[in-house]
């Protein structure tokens, strides 16, 4: 479940980047 992991973390970034408005 490596993909799962690699979304979660991306997730988080996305986030901390300030990206919530961009989900995916």
């Amino acid at each position: 479940m490596a993909v799962i992991h690699a979304i979660a973390l991306f997730e988080v970034m996305w986030i901390n980047l300030g990206g919530k408005n961009k989900y995916y």
